[in-house]
């Protein structure tokens, strides 16, 4: 279990730290926002497949 809990953990740490370099590119380059959307394959075997996500980020 403590396994499975490090290794999520590690994924949501790089999904963070790439949400903040690709928001850091979008404001250098003059945005104000930034949408990220997906969608989970809907044949994935973890939790929730067809798990849509829709961030609005300010980057103002």
């Amino acid at each position: 279990m403590t396994i499975i809990k490090k290794q999520l953990y590690s994924e949501k740490t790089l999904w963070y730290q790439w949400i903040n370099h690709v928001s850091d590119l979008a404001k250098n380059e003059g945005f104000d926002t930034l949408i990220i959307k997906g969608e989970r394959a809907l044949n994935s075997s973890s939790a929730n497949p067809g798990h849509v996500i829709d961030y609005i980020i300010n980057l103002r």
